[in-house]
């Protein structure tokens, strides 16, 4: 079957339908339909009137770009539909005219920004000259320029805040601002002004709610009033927190302390104290501007609600939180006005005085102490009353009362003893202090005492006695009782075999007149006694002369010589004294004239002179001076000048004599047969002489004998020296020792 080839130009389509049917050939259509051109000139006069109209040329060229492209596109859609659907060109439009215009239409619309963005830049200035910043704004953004975000469209936006703010519209200024430090716009040179520029609006802000108001404010409800208070500190908060600069930062503070010291009025019609001083203490942290005007306002309010809330206090009997107020009020004062704090301090003093009663009834004794001590060395050159002082002094007492009540006794003392100096300071006359402190000085004595602790009870009684504390009735009682205790303490060093120690207490007791009258001999008696019972050991040990030495030394001791054991001495002393002189006889001497040891008779001697001197109503006192008085044996030898003996002569000693002479009666009795020389009387001694001219005899001590000798022819030979008979032998010492006589003859050789 032939087939006929479709004529050049026709579709593919043509030719399938060709195929089959044979149609006549068509007309090639137009590449530049009409409708476009009558579309492209329309839209240009449509945009020449909308630049007229708007004076936007960047906005109506952009704006026809892309709605002129969106209606040939659409266009060009709507041809190739229709044309697919009747197989033919509709209105001239082809597949190819519809490429070509699409593809212009694609250009046109890409190409507009670069006409549009300067025409929006162009704009932007010319809006932000004219000062209608919300328009540059927009045009800005429009420019899709970096630059402008970063330099115009950041002082579009603080600019356009400003207006704002000037025409009330703070809010939105606000939110303008807002952007200037917006991340999208920073870094920027118009950051630093934002935060005066806010601070401005919030000043602004809060001061067109004051102006709005201020006719009707009193008129307003406490709650109403809370409101409008607490918008406007809202927006000088703000403004503070906007860290503006110092000019503005404290415009803001100034502005919220005015709102805060109107209500401080409020709350001091109200006796509201504390909230009161917590909002001073709100302005004090935050709205103070730094000058001495503001500081010193607010000292005076702050020191002035102290004041009357410390009234308040006192009134309430509350004088410590009335001290604590009150000091802070001194304290407000001294920082801005010294001459005012004078006229806080009586009211301080006085409280003082009100709070120590206080305290002492609650049993806070440390505290009304401590704080009184602290507040006299404050206050008490201004306290002419002696109010801290006298409440200071009666603390004292309470407390040592409190102190003596619970049996710490050394703490109260010490209570005691401060509120008496301290009474005597101030010459307050207050007896109580001396009272109280006798009363713990005896009854710790007493004490101590029971507890047999007597170096301490004597030690309280002393210090008692030392002072001025005791009345005359305790004075007597401690007298007796350091008496007592002395008595005691010294036994009680006995019976812990201590006598050294007992004897010393004894003696210290004696000697400082501390013993009464009644106990005084007891104790000479007990020392007397340790002295004695030294001696009598000293005898059970056969130390017969370490006891003569205690017995001596208690005969001769002041205080115990008097004692019942010293009075003892004279049956217990002359026993040991005559038994050593025995024993010291018995070592001293062989038989009468045997000496081994002359000291130990010397010794033997003085002790029995000592007992007959000392002790003569000793029933040793008779034996004593029996031995002391006993025949003296006498030892001697007889010779001539050249020592020959004269053995086997008749010798006298005699206590007597009498001279006889030629002249002598013959008849005379004592001369009887001498002529010359001298004739024995009185104690008359004869021996003869043995055979080598020794002799011995015993003579009475104490007498002095006179000597004569017999020669061979029976002649008496005495010697006469001055018409005196001579030698002669006085006998001084006792029986103990014997004597020694040796006499050479003035005669020539003895005839045998």
């Amino acid at each position: 079957m032939a087939t006929v080839s479709p004529p050049k130009g026709a579709s593919s389509a043509d030719s399938k339908v060709s195929s089959s049917t044979i149609r006549p050939a068509r007309r090639r259509p137009s590449n530049a339909p009409v409708f476009l051109v009558a579309l492209l000139v329309i839209g240009f006069f449509v945009a020449v009137s909308a630049i007229i109209a708007t004076d936007d040329v960047a906005g109506v060229l952009g704006s026809f770009s892309y709605f002129g492209w969106g209606a040939v596109g659409l266009a060009v859609l709507v041809g190739l539909v229709v044309a697919a659907r009747r197989g033919k060109a509709f209105l001239g439009l082809g597949w190819v005219s519809a490429a070509l215009l699409l593809l212009a239409g694609a250009a046109l619309a890409g190409a507009t920004p670069v006409f549009s963005n300067p025409a929006h830049a162009s704009q932007g200035t010319q809006a932000f000259l004219q000062q209608n910043y919300e328009r540059a704004i927009t045009e800005f953004r429009l420019t899709n320029e970096a630059s402008y975000f970063h330099k115009e469209l950041p002082e579009a936006y603080l600019l356009y805040g400003n207006q704002l703010t000037a025409s009330g519209n703070y809010q939105k200024a606000l939110d303008e601002y807002a952007q200037v430090i917006s991340p999208e716009l920073k870094p920027n040179r118009f950051e630093v002004q934002i935060p005066d520029a806010r601070a401005k609006t919030y000043l602004a802000w809060a001061n067109k709610l004051d102006t709005n108001n201020v006719r009707l404010y009193s008129t307003f409800t406490a709650d109403q009033k809370a409101s409008l208070d607490n918008d406007m500190l809202s927006k000088y908060d703000s403004a503070i927190n906007a860290q503006p600069s110092e000019a503005l930062l404290n415009q803001a503070r100034s502005g919220a302390r005015n709102i805060l010291y109107r209500q401080s009025e409020d709350l001091k019609t109200q006796n509201k104290f504390e909230d009161l001083d917590a909002l001073y203490q709100k302005i004090s942290l935050k709205y103070l501007d730094g000058t001495p005007q503001a500081l010193s306002e607010l000292e005076s309010r702050m020191a002035q609600n102290y004041l009357e809330w410390s009234r308040q206090a006192t009134t309430n009997l509350d004088y410590d939180q009335a001290l604590s107020l009150l000091e802070k009020a001194e304290s407000r004062y001294a920082s801005y006005d010294p001459k005012k704090v004078d006229s806080v301090t009586p009211e301080i003093i006085d409280n003082y005085g009100k709070l120590a009663p206080q305290l002492i009834t609650a049993g806070n004794y440390d505290t009304a102490v401590n704080r009184l001590e602290q507040a006299l060395k404050t206050y008490g050159p201004k306290d002419k009353g002696n109010v801290i002082a006298k409440a200071l002094l009666n603390s004292y007492i309470e407390y040592g009362n409190d102190l003596q009540a619970r049996g710490n006794l050394d703490d109260a003392r010490n209570r005691f003893k401060q509120a008496f100096d301290f009474n005597q300071k101030y010459s307050f006359g207050d007896d109580r202090p001396r009272t109280s402190l006798g009363k713990i000085y005896l009854t710790q004595a007493q004490n101590a005492d029971q507890a047999a602790d007597y170096p301490k009870a004597i030690a309280l009684y002393r210090e008692g006695l030392g002072t001025q504390y005791f009345s005359q009735d305790e004075i007597n009682t401690a007298k007796t009782a350091i008496s007592s205790s002395y008595l005691k303490w010294g036994q009680q060093a006995e019976q812990s075999n201590n006598p050294d120690r007992a004897l010393e207490i004894y003696k210290e007791g004696l000697t400082n007149n501390i013993f009464d009258t009644a106990t005084r001999p007891k104790a000479l008696d007990a020392g007397g006694s340790i002295l004695l019972k030294r001696g009598t050991d000293a005898e059970a040990r056969n130390d017969l002369e370490g006891a003569i030495k205690i017995y001596n030394d208690l005969a001769a001791d002041p205080l115990f010589k008097n004692s019942a054991s010293g009075q003892s001495l004279a049956t217990v002393a002359p026993r040991a004294m005559f038994n050593l002189s025995n024993k010291l006889i018995g070592e001293g001497r062989q038989g009468d004239t045997v000496i081994t040891n002359l000291d130990k008779l010397t010794e033997a001697r003085t002790l029995l002179i000592s007992i007959t001197t000392n002790y003569p109503k000793s029933d040793y006192n008779s034996p004593a001076r029996d031995l002391l008085n006993a025949q003296i044996t006498v030892t001697g030898k007889i010779t001539n000048n050249q020592g020959q003996a004269l053995g086997s002569r008749p010798v006298q000693f005699s206590t007597d004599y009498k001279l006889c002479t030629a002249s002598t009666a013959d008849n005379d009795p004592d001369c009887q047969g001498r002529k010359e020389g001298i004739a024995a009387k009185g104690e008359v001694k004869g021996f003869d002489t043995a055979p080598d001219g020794g002799f011995v005899l015993k003579l009475n001590p104490g007498r002095t004998y006179y000597f004569s000798w017999q020669e061979r022819g029976g002649k008496w030979i005495t010697v006469l020296v001055n018409n005196q008979p001579g030698p002669t032998v006085t006998v001084k010492t006792d029986g103990l020792v014997p004597v020694n006589f040796v006499f050479s003859t003035p005669t020539n050789a003895p005839q045998q």
